[in-house]
């Protein structure tokens, strides 16, 4: 703290608490000055205001806005430093898959309306942004300020170059630093384009979606020998029953993606990639074939990982800014909390064992089996062999 640029005392902690969390976290590391005007009299020691005490929460008041906007100024200024600036990004929650999946955090009018006027070089009004992280988070997305290939570009319109050039994407001609939050949706995309080839080779169909969501039925299956599936099936409705979520259905898709499960915001389903579980069924027999408690405990944990993981993704909200952040972590971790004090991992393997006494090893099939079975391979693949 200053005035007429001479220093008065260090700046108080409490006087910036209430800054938005990334805008503190940015000034607590650069560090901020606040230069405090000559009309201010100050104590004869000169390190403290007069009435102080009535003073401060005043200042204290007017931070969070008066900090914001020189936060905002800064980086529309192109005067940020890039490294400062990903630390804030992942301060304000953004998603790690973002460069992947950039429509995840939507844009709203207000803050589409600030960036064009930004554009004509008029001003705006930052002082919205202090008391909203989210659309923060959206104006920080859209402003123009990295160049790649010559162009001044937003990490919206960034993403959308991504996933056009694919392979062409040149890396390299973004700071380092930038470099390293972009390459997991990099990989993720080739990773993409290997699975739609492996879709014609192995399937016959150019989709890397072989199969939609099914329920398990048990009405169309009796008399199919494939009751691994159908534990494993059973294991899932006891662990989403002690969630508290009976109502949820439990389906099943084939994806060749690099992905173990998925759900949508505001449904009813959460589905498993039977790519992913294959050797989850073959355990899970194992384990009750020979009555192994142990070997049953490892395949629960990961199956109440994905569980409330998903379950998280039903219960999201249009304005949590995308997922796969912390707020979205913070969220299964309170899922999963709760579920671990109710669930009892002995019972619901006796509970297994008892429906599924007589299920043996050589009743294990691989997924394409599974599904030739159902029927519910494409034609083009129906006649291929594992």
């Amino acid at each position: 703290m200053t005035q007429n640029g001479l220093y008065i005392k260090k700046l108080d902690p409490a006087l910036i608490e209430d800054l938005p969390k990334a805008v503190r976290a940015y000034y607590e590391k650069q560090g901020l000055v606040i230069d405090l005007p000559p009309s201010l009299a100050l104590i004869q020691s000169r390190n403290d205001i007069i009435n102080a005490d009535e003073i401060l929460p005043k200042l204290k008041k007017a931070l969070p806005n008066l900090v914001t906007s020189l936060f905002l100024k800064e980086l529309t200024d192109s005067s940020m430093d890039i490294n400062a600036l990903v630390q804030v990004l992942k301060d304000l929650d953004l998603p790690y898959d973002f460069f992947e999946r950039p429509d995840q955090v939507i844009i709203s009018e207000d803050v589409k309306n600030d960036i064009k006027q930004l554009k004509k070089g008029e001003s705006i009004s930052f002082e919205k942004y202090s008391a909203n992280p989210s659309q923060m988070l959206q104006f920080i997305v859209s402003i123009d300020f990295l160049e790649y290939k010559g162009e001044q570009l937003s990490l919206k319109q960034l993403a959308g170059k991504l996933n056009k050039e694919k392979d062409g994407f040149d890396l390299k001609s973004l700071p380092e630093v930038v470099q390293r939050i972009v390459q997991y949706s990099l990989n993720s995309i080739k990773d993409s384009q290997s699975a739609a080839i492996q879709a014609q080779t192995q399937y016959g169909i150019s989709s890397t979606n072989i199969v939609p969501d099914f329920k398990l039925d048990k009405t169309l299956v009796q008399g199919k020998e494939i009751s691994p599936y159908l534990a494993f099936d059973k294991l899932r409705e006891l662990v989403l029953d002690t969630i508290g979520s009976p109502q949820i259905s439990r389906t099943y898709y084939l994806s060749l993606m690099n992905e173990r499960a998925h759900a949508f915001s505001y449904s009813n389903r959460i589905g498993w990639n039977l790519n992913f579980i294959e050797d989850d069924v073959k355990n899970l027999v194992t384990a009750l074939a020979n009555s192994d408690q142990d070997k049953f405990n490892k395949l629960l944990e990961k199956v109440l990982h994905t569980e409330t993981h998903e379950y998280r993704h039903l219960i999201e909200r249009s304005e949590d800014n995308g997922t796969h952040n912390q707020t979205f972590y913070k969220g299964q971790r309170e899922i999963l909390r709760l579920l671990l004090n109710k669930l009892n991992p002995v019972e619901v393997f006796e509970k297994l064992k008892n429906e599924f006494s007589d299920i043996t090893q050589e009743q294990v099939i691989s997924k394409d089996e599974f599904l030739r079975i159902l029927g519910k391979l494409p034609q083009q693949a129906s006649g291929r062999k594992d």
